[in-house]
């Protein structure tokens, strides 16, 4: 997400009645469950089909044992998993 959808983000949630503003600077966020409830059923529909999923492999055959090792070029290569994301 980048910085220029936060303010859209802010907004929508004011609109549809999720965020209420406390002082100048201070907002907070109302009816959780409800917002929770319309964000699963967003996301199934919406983000989870548009998500690409595939299958990859390794160039080297003797990376799939040392991947732990593997140099990345950092900032422009990332690894995920379950669990943590390497950099």
């Amino acid at each position: 997400m980048g910085l220029g959808n936060i303010n859209n983000i802010l907004s929508g949630l004011k609109e549809l009645g999720f965020l209420t503003k406390l002082d100048q600077d201070l907002y907070r966020i109302i009816n959780k469950k409800e917002l929770l409830e319309k964000w699963i059923v967003a996301y199934n529909e919406r983000l989870q089909p548009a998500i690409t999923m595939g299958n990859f492999r390794f160039l080297k055959a003797e990376d799939f044992s040392n991947w732990r090792w593997i140099q990345f070029n950092n900032g422009k290569t990332m690894w995920g998993g379950n669990r943590q994301v390497i950099y």
